[in-house]
């Protein structure tokens, strides 16, 4: 390892064990140096960890399951409540919830794109962010009046720069005609700081993974592999560098240089424009870049991002920004095909666990969908009226009809 990368590890270690032992003194209630002396002496037996404060009790998951029957289920005496189900909401009546009673139906909406995953050429793959997909949402971003403000959730290492570039340039053309915030997640290094540079602001994390402003090429050269077990392949080509990717030898000297004054010029490229983005001269950027991963806080006290903070930070600098009073809607925007709608809601982990509806592209056009601003509450929504029929049209060969049909006395009964 390194001497560089060594201290970009430790100084990463370092502010996440001072975050853990700060986050734990704060909810235990305990001294930094309690925790740190806890930590130290790492105890075996979990009685140690109660008798200390630690922990509150110890049980195992029936007898705590029992507990809460004891205190929420009805009956009149304990042998009733626990033979009763443990009373709790089920998943079908949240989705029963309606967004005017948290407060959140208003005419003016905010788009929440995502870039999750590594950055490539073409379309979305799995657990890759294509930039073809990625442009055709930030476009439909751009042609929505529906559509007030946009939040960039990036969760992404970086990837192929010539995708990261494209992506930044549609970002630019956006942030020309409306807000655009960049939200960072657990990781926005390289290719997905660059992507956040594009946008007005910039909200992280503490500990997100950020910066990385630099550039890794490389090629393979499998010769002594080659010639290890006998395998001969013979290169045919005309120009100077039209061999300059052949994996069965090394770079000749003209290759070498050329293949290094390629990296070199994305290089400064990406430099440039994350000093004009960050305000800075490209002598004081630089100092910053050459690769070096940040923290969001070390990123922060560096002027890399400007708020530390979630998603719900990044969506209130939005609605700030585009000038938003009520309480607007979120949405969120997505490219990929196949399962559209609620299904594609339920398979879609990321929309599921915040809570925010999905939709197709397409979906933007259709006129069920912009009446819901003006949608008074009675009878079925009109937006569940389309998802209907775009769950019948898209989820019958995937579903049996009795899952189907469970599925739609589920969420669509009003």
């Amino acid at each position: 390892m390194s001497e560089a990368q060594r201290e970009v590890l430790n100084s990463i270690m370092e502010q996440q064990y001072k975050r853990f032992i700060h986050d734990v003194a704060e909810v235990r209630k305990k001294s930094e140096d309690d925790v740190k002396a806890i930590l130290d002496a790492a105890p075996q037996l979990m009685e140690d960890y109660k008798e200390g404060g630690w922990v509150t009790g110890i049980m195992y998951e029936s007898a705590l399951v029992d507990k809460l029957k004891e205190e929420f289920n009805k009956g009149r005496t304990k042998e009733a409540k626990l033979k009763r189900p443990l009373r709790s909401v089920g998943w079908r009546k949240y989705t029963r919830v309606r967004a005017k009673t948290l407060a959140l139906q208003g005419k003016s909406c905010i788009a929440i794109i995502r870039a999750g995953g590594a950055i490539t050429l073409g379309k979305n793959g799995n657990g890759t962010c294509g930039s073809d997909s990625f442009i055709e949402t930030v476009r439909t971003a751009i042609d929505s009046d529906f559509v007030k403000a946009v939040v960039i959730r990036v969760d992404s290492p970086g990837g192929v720069s010539l995708a990261a570039d494209v992506m930044w340039h549609e970002l630019k053309a956006l942030s020309k005609k409306k807000p655009v915030i960049a939200s960072m997640a657990d990781v926005a290094a390289s290719g997905g700081y660059y992507l956040a540079m594009a946008c007005d602001k910039i909200v992280a994390e503490e500990l997100t993974l950020t910066g990385s402003i630099g550039v890794v090429t490389a090629k393979l050269s499998l010769k002594d592999l080659f010639d290890r077990i006998g395998f001969v392949r013979e290169n045919i080509s005309i120009g100077k560098y039209a061999e300059l990717e052949v994996d069965n030898r090394p770079f000749t000297e003209a290759e070498e240089e050329y293949f290094a004054q390629g990296a070199q010029y994305a290089y400064k490229s990406f430099v440039s424009k994350a000093a004009e983005s960050r305000g800075m001269t490209y002598e004081e950027m630089n100092q910053l870049a050459q690769g070096r991963v940040w923290t969001g806080l070390q990123a922060k006290e560096r002027g890399l991002v400007d708020e530390i903070g979630g998603l719900n930070l990044a969506i209130r600098l939005a609605k700030e920004k585009a000038n938003i009073k009520d309480p607007g809607r979120i949405l969120e925007l997505r490219s990929r095909r196949g399962f559209g709608g609620l299904v594609g809601l339920l398979r879609s982990s990321a929309a599921y666990s915040e809570g925010l509806p999905a939709m197709n592209l397409g979906d933007l056009g259709k006129p069920e969908l912009l009446m819901m601003t003006d949608y008074d509450g009675t009878d079925v929504n009109p937006v569940q009226r389309h998802l209907a029929g775009k769950v019948f049209n898209s989820a019958a060969n995937f579903l049996d009809i009795q899952s189907l049909r469970q599925l739609l006395n589920m969420t669509f009964r009003s």
